[in-house]
């Protein structure tokens, strides 16, 4: 009888461990366009016998598949999607776990969107269905082109929990280039007003290439105005940007963070026409590289007035910028989905108690502008920095003077570095370590140049220092010739007054030894009140004016020989 229960333990546990092993199973699901459809329900196509025979039919049997416990599913396209027929997989919310979208043979196959009238991907929340794994869509090896819709749509309840630190959606593009199309990613949220927690939707882009996209014909959310960008992102985080090559951009700008975490370690940016700011980051979103890599690798040959356009911005920002060959666009737009910008290269706006590491690698001194915000700027690159301050509070942790860094601006509060005393603004408080600084503790005002974009062209260009900085203590010509001038003026004048003070003490000196000879010979007496009386008038003739007279023109010859 014990055996006979061991036996039956034993089929059990082998009957489990094959139903693991089943449910376990990776799946792959075939497409191929080219293949004359032989079945009649979507769950009947996916293998290389029977394929589907389009990615609507693909998307449908995986979600079935992935009901029933798969949970990982490999769908592999034969061939080319010529654009005849829509490709799109259709609404895919429900899959939950891994959903892999390549070629057959791991080469670059062509999708072609001409007759797509929905998104590629649309993760579109129309019940609620909880998922124990989180959702990853892997897309591989594609060349996109003639898309008029968005390539991945989300529009889902998003995570408002902000102890949670572990995405629960992920889209991640490996190899892909995009080419012809408006939008490439669009994250809105459902429950949009919320507080959201950005990690908890992840994108991602390796080894991918957006070129020659063209503008949207979708309005961004909410707009009637505005269009939507390439990526266009409301609480997801951005791991790496693709490379963007060859883009005319007249309606939008390229990426628009609300909410969001962009953190790149370096992308290519080269030959692209930016009507608007490269990247807008508002409502508490945050830029930064990775480590200690350029956000942007190389930010070549654009032409952009705009870099990016900062508005409320959250805690701590990096911006590393590699940037040379740019010249200010012939096109430049002023306001994008409410939020009004000027033509400064950088732009901080209603940003407080942030602070800012930015290095950047120009030949040209960058315009910065700063309206009503409270921040620190940190150690910068070897680069020169054009600011406009009005409204603001800033702390400056790096030298002005040595970088030939300029200011203007009305209504704020700069807090100079160490050693610091350019002083340019003449609408702003200064303070030095700590204290409120005078007049006399700063340079004069300089003129800062009326500069619109950036022109950023390589050319040889001496390393700063502080003896060729235009804010050293040197004067221009004028100005020494005035003070020369006075200088000589007040010499000639000390002299006239000592010589008439010293003509004076050897005439009196004169007159009092004549009197005194004619009172001896005349008389032998004098009263002790009139000696007394007399040596005070001759100590009040010589020495009040001498002294002071003799101090002044030491004064004076010290400061000449300071100057």
């Amino acid at each position: 009888m014990i055996n006979q229960s061991n036996y039956l333990l034993f089929f059990l546990l082998f009957i489990y461990l094959n139903i693991l092993v089943v449910i376990s199973t990776d799946e792959n699901i075939f497409v191929n366009y080219d293949f004359n459809k032989n079945y009649i329900k979507s769950e009947e196509c996916g293998s290389l016998e029977i394929p589907c025979v389009s990615l609507e039919d693909a998307g449908i049997k995986a979600i079935l598949e992935n009901k029933n416990g798969i949970e990982k599913i490999y769908i592999k396209i034969i061939g080319n999607i010529n654009g005849s027929t829509p490709s799109s997989f259709g609404n895919l919310y429900s899959f939950c776990g891994i959903l892999e979208i390549n070629s057959q043979d791991n080469q670059t196959i062509t999708i072609d969107g001409s007759n797509s009238n929905n998104p590629f991907i649309n993760i579109q929340e129309d019940q609620y269905e909880g998922c124990l794994v989180p959702k990853k869509f892997l897309i591989k090896n594609i060349n996109f082109k003639n898309w008029e819709q968005t390539l991945v749509n989300i529009n889902i309840n998003q995570e408002t929990n902000q102890a949670l630190d572990v995405a629960s959606l992920y889209i991640y593009f490996n190899s892909i280039t995009m080419e012809s199309l408006g939008s490439i990613i669009s994250v809105y949220p459902k429950n949009i007003g919320e507080i959201f927690n950005s990690n908890s939707i992840s994108i991602q882009f390796d080894y991918s290439l957006a070129k020659n996209l063209k503008s949207s014909s979708t309005f961004a959310p909410n707009s009637t105005t505005d269009y939507l960008p390439p990526i266009y992102i409301v609480g997801a985080k951005i791991k790496n940007l693709p490379n963007i090559k060859d883009n005319n951009l007249t309606k939008t700008p390229f990426i628009y963070l609300n909410q969001a975490n962009l953190i790149s370690p370096g992308s290519n940016i080269t030959n692209n026409n930016f009507c608007y700011p490269f990247a807008i980051s508002t409502k508490k979103s945050n830029v930064a590289s990775l480590d200690n890599y350029n956000m942007l690798q190389a930010f070549d040959n654009n032409s952009i007035t705009t870099l990016i356009f900062i508005s409320d911005a959250k805690n701590h920002y990096y911006l590393f910028f590699n940037v040379t060959n740019n010249k200010p666009a012939v096109c430049s737009s002023k306001q994008y989905l409410g939020n009004i910008f000027d033509d400064s290269f950088i732009t901080f706006k209603d940003s407080f108690n942030s602070s800012f590491d930015t290095y950047i690698s120009a030949n040209k001194p960058i315009p910065v502008s700063i309206f009503n915000s409270n921040i620190i700027l940190n150690q910068l690159d070897q680069i020169s920095f054009n600011f406009n301050i009005d409204s603001s509070i800033v702390y400056f942790d790096f030298n002005l003077t040595i970088l030939g860094s300029t200011i203007t601006g009305s209504n704020s509060a700069l807090y100079l570095y160490y050693n610091e005393t350019l002083c340019s603004c003449p609408g702003c408080d200064y303070y030095m370590d700590g204290k409120k600084a005078n007049s006399t503790d700063c340079n004069p005002p300089t003129v800062t140049p009326t500069t619109t974009g950036i022109d950023t062209t390589r050319e040889p260009s001496p390393s700063p220092s502080l003896s060729s900085s235009p804010s050293s203590s040197s004067s221009s010509p004028k100005s020494n010739s005035i003070r020369n001038i006075v200088i000589i003026i007040v010499i000639l004048g000390s002299a006239s007054i000592a010589s008439i003070v010293l003509f004076s003490f050897i005439y009196k000196r004169h007159k009092n030894k004549k009197y005194i000879l004619n009172s001896i010979s005349s008389s032998n007496t004098m009263s002790e009140e009139d000696n007394d009386l007399a040596g005070a008038a001759a100590d009040n003739d010589v020495s009040p004016n001498l002294e002071p007279t003799t101090a002044f023109e030491d004064d004076d010859c010290a400061q000449l020989e300071h100057i």
